[in-house]
């Protein structure tokens, strides 16, 4: 993407492309990974092969930086930054000034590949051999001797003691021995790199040629033909040393990536967008796990502002003009020919796309940013192609949660197709993606006004079309969601109203409309309409879907409850047990238990107190099954049950039953729970009623105890409590723990002044301490 960016004369947008490449490779792995050495230093290869050899360099040196502060690790899978340091290192010698950053780049080669007892070992003492030619060139000797001496051990334990590689490099060390004037030692390597030659059946008259000089008393000063002697060992060392490192495959990469900005600057619409894929591959970092990002004091290495003098430069330095010849077909910076443009905002879309593919959203929509910038610089506005490009890309932005660029992209369609078009559905459906995107962007007063708009467009159209349904749906809901149900209902009506002309009057869609509005006349208690509404819809379900289907199920339900509430009680038992026979059917519990808490409170309202209590009883079977033993819904379901059971007299079940709830609750929401008074307080009454007085005692006590502890003791519960703990005293004898209770229940009486309202309890405290 920066590459074409920088072809058609964005420089800074090129420029920005790849500086949000390295801050991708930033993010994801850390200043100091090789991932993002690696990325810094395919940007400074892309900018040299264009031409910009000063701007790369920065890059190059900023790599350097990192091989220097020994950063670099070899990665996980296999891929080796050996290779771009080798690269690095060489095209560094050739610069002004470049030898010592490239000496930093070898030494970090060498760190790395001294790794024994692994495959990479032997490659140790390839690179030494030629690290060693590189010190020699700067005059080093004395370095570039024990560079080979190294080589020398490690080649003898890899390949053994008449191996070709030692010969070679005995051959070496008896060179610079010889230069060094250390005469012994260069006699014993020359010697022994000739046996071997010999055992080996290899030309020896290099070798022989030099130890006849030796036996004279003169050392070798040729400068020329001592760097062709090194040059050629060396050029040896490296290829060996690159087939060993997998560089076949690094060569095809960089090959493919000539030839893509080759076919990128010249070739067929069709093959620009291949380029352009592969570019994007290049370009792409993967995703393995994030690693923490470096501070300032770790990282050390070079400073984001040193990048971003890149931007500063105006001609490139090898004196290219950013502006191309016209007579070579090409585009200058400032322009493009337009009938170029439509293969290029094509190719920068279908890149968006290939990163929208690759999870790379932010940089898709930069893309298509791009695309849309050049499609409306060269098509009209009238154009149509660019109104459907708009609303490609605001789909898109759609895809990747850019809600904001979505909402530009639509909002500019339709002002476009308004000012260009008449009324049509493409008008309609664009003014309908501008006002989903700003629901999903939580302006409903505007999507509001949108989908107004769009119902009038699609009513020019056909006041009658399903997509005005549609529309006038979406804005139902919103009326309801703003709780204007009388706006609803009106938006509602219209929907069924269209929907029986379209679709007839069994229609599963009418179902759901009619739905939606017996629930809008429920809220508005307007019962009677809601009972005709939901009888319709039940009627339709179970025509349209069968007769146990759960929908029809839930239309009974409601048809049920409305029944009771318009005072048919019979009917409504008779609908609610329909309902719940499709509810078990299903295996619906959930649902099934509600069904069955209605039918057991319209016992309890008939009185049928007996078949009440079956109802609740077998409601919390069924809550179990769905909910498990310890949800709220099942403490609130033996709470009912324990009031019928107690208006019915069955207060030791009573009693057992408020016990289940609270210990649910205590559980689920502790003592702090504002149910937890209250039950206390039945269970005692409960259990003092089924003369169970030891159990009502304990439960009282542990009310006031938790009253004080949360100071509340001081209203008429609490005086209640201490009276009826008193009694219960009083009756098994201890006439005196009862006084004492009394009397702070009588305390407690008048200090809060509570005779006012509650005079009989005065009277029979008073008749208690007497």
């Amino acid at each position: 993407m920066g590459s074409l960016c920088i072809e058609i004369g964005k420089i800074e947008k090129g420029l920005d492309c790849f500086d949000q490449v390295v801050d991708i490779r930033k993010s994801r792995f850390g200043h100091d990974h090789p991932e993002t050495a690696e990325s810094i230093h395919s940007v400074g290869l892309i900018l040299l092969n264009m031409g910009y050899a000063d701007e790369s360099l920065k890059y190059f040196r900023a790599v350097a930086e990192l091989s220097k502060n020994r950063l670099m690790q070899k990665r996980e899978d296999g891929a080796d930054p050996c290779i771009s340091l080798y690269e690095l290192g060489e095209r560094l010698l050739k610069e002004k000034d470049g030898q010592d950053i490239a000496l930093q780049c070898f030494d970090q080669i060498l760190q790395l590949r001294k790794q024994p007892l692994t495959p990479d070992y032997a490659a140790v003492g390839d690179f030494l051999g030629n690290l060693a030619s590189v010190l020699h060139e700067m005059e080093r000797k004395e370095d570039s001797l024990k560079c080979l001496e190294h080589c020398e051990q490690i080649q003898r334990s890899q390949y053994g003691e008449t191996s070709a590689e030692l010969a070679d490099t005995l051959y070496l060390v008896g060179r610079v021995c010889m230069e060094l004037q250390h005469t012994e030692a260069a006699h014993q390597h020359l010697n022994e790199a000739l046996d071997i030659k010999e055992i080996l059946g290899e030309d020896t008259a290099d070798i022989a040629a030099q130890l006849k000089l030796l036996e004279k008393g003169g050392r070798t000063d040729d400068a020329a033909a001592e760097q062709e002697s090194y040059d050629d060992g060396g050029s040896s060392a490296v290829s060996e040393w690159i087939s060993k490192s997998g560089n076949e495959d690094y060569s095809e990469q960089e090959s493919a990536k000539e030839e893509t900005y080759s076919v990128i600057e010249d070739g067929s619409e069709s093959d620009q967008l291949t380029a352009a894929d592969s570019a994007v591959e290049e370009i792409t970092p993967s995703s393995p796990s994030v690693q923490p990002e470096a501070n300032d004091e770790e990282r050390g290495y070079y400073d984001d502002n040193e990048l971003e003098d890149v931007r500063s430069y105006g001609e490139p330095s090898t004196g290219q003009s950013l502006n191309h010849d016209e007579d070579d077909g090409d585009y200058a910076a400032d322009g493009v020919i337009p009938d170029m443009n439509d293969p290029l905002a094509n190719v920068v879309s279908d890149v968006g796309e290939v990163l929208l593919d690759g999870g790379f959203e932010e940089e898709a929509d930069d893309c298509f940013d791009m695309a849309s910038d050049l499609r409306k610089k060269f098509i009209a506005e009238h154009d149509p192609e660019l109104h459907d490009f708009l609303h490609r890309m605001g789909d898109v932005c759609l895809e990747i949660e850019a809600l904001d660029t979505a909402l530009d992209a639509f909002e500019e369609e339709s002002i476009l197709r308004k000012k260009h078009a008449p009324a049509n559905a493409t008008l309609g459906d664009a003014i309908h993606a501008l006002g989903s995107v700003l629901l999903d962007l939580g302006d409903h007063e505007r999507a509001m006004e949108a989908f107004l708009e769009e119902v009038d467009i699609r009513r020019k159209i056909g006041p009658d079309d399903i997509a005005v349904s549609e529309v006038l749906d979406t804005i139902g809901a919103l009326y309801l969601e703003s709780g204007d149900h009388v706006a609803a209902l009106d938006s509602f009506s219209q929907v069924a109203r269209i929907q029986k002309l379209l679709l007839g009057d069994e229609h599963e869609d009418v179902a759901e409309t009619l739905y939606s509005i017996g629930l809008i006349l429920l809220s508005l208690e307007d019962h009677e309409e809601a009972l005709v509404a939901f009888r319709e819809v039940a009627g339709i379900r179970q025509n349209t879907l069968g007769l146990r289907h759960e929908l029809v199920g839930d239309a009974l339900n409601v048809t049920g409850f409305l029944e009771h509430k318009t005072g048919n009680n019979e009917e409504a038992l008779a609908t609610l047990s329909k309902a719940l026979d499709i509810r078990k059917h299903n295996e619906e519990y959930a649902k099934a238990a509600d069904t069955l808490q209605q039918i057991g409170d319209i016992h309890r309202e008939m009185r049928n107190f007996d078949l009440a209590i079956d109802c609740y009883q077998q409601c919390l079977k069924l809550s179990k099954w769905e909910l498990g033993e310890e949800d709220e819904g099942i403490a609130e379901g033996y709470i009912a049950l324990g009031n019928i059971q107690t208006v019915v007299g069955h207060h030791s079940d009573a009693g057992a039953s408020y016990q289940a709830g609270f210990f649910i609750i205590m559980k689920l929401f502790g003592n702090t729970d504002d149910r937890v008074m209250p039950l206390l307080l039945k269970m005692g009454t409960a259990r003092l009623k089924a003369c169970d007085h030891d159990q009502a005692e304990e439960n009282l006590l542990q009310f006031t105890r938790l009253r004080k502890e949360q100071g509340g003791n001081n209203d008429i519960d609490y005086v209640n409590a201490l009276r009826i703990i008193g009694t219960l005293r009083y009756k098994i004898g201890d006439k005196d723990g009862a006084m004492e209770v009394w009397e702070e229940a009588f305390d407690t009486y008048t200090n809060n002044r509570l005779a006012y309202d509650h005079p009989r309890v005065g009277e029979k405290l008073r008749n208690l301490l007497d």
